[in-house]
């Protein structure tokens, strides 16, 4: 877990950094103690866009993983029969594909927010190469 092929820290004497790695995990987090919610998608593409979906009360939580180096996907999500009445989302995503954390830029990589539309029965956003994101939906 630390100091390890994709650790989620990396440590050095006093110092303690958090990878990239470390805050995929942050993102994905979000699920945790909801009730899983079915997907059905489109694309099945071997390196298509990737979809997770939980709902506890009135907040739904949508995980977007697009793997594709080369390809912004934009994505829009139909939330059957449930209604948004608002979103917000972080992603994760470096243009640099080889650009990671270190102790002299140990923010390099971090969640940042993503601009994301909801409304009616449907999510839209835009999804970088190589990103996580992951969306919050109050339903109305």
């Amino acid at each position: 877990m630390v100091n390890v092929l994709h650790s989620l820290l990396l440590t050095e004497e006093d110092k303690c950094i958090r990878t990239s790695t470390y805050h995929a995990f942050d993102l994905m987090k979000a699920h945790r103690g909801n009730l899983a919610v079915r997907v059905a998608q489109k694309d099945t593409e071997a390196l298509g866009l990737s979809v997770s979906a939980s709902r506890k009360d009135r907040e739904l939580t949508l995980t977007f993983v697009n793997p594709k180096t080369d390809a912004e996907m934009s994505v829009n999500c139909s939330l059957g029969g449930a209604t948004a009445a608002e979103a917000k989302a972080r992603v994760l995503h470096h243009e640099d594909l080889n650009a990671c954390n270190t102790f002299q830029e140990p923010n390099r990589i971090v969640p940042r927010e993503l601009d994301v539309r909801a409304g009616g029965a449907a999510v839209q956003l835009s999804l970088p190469a190589l990103s996580i994101a992951t969306v919050t939906v109050l339903l109305a």
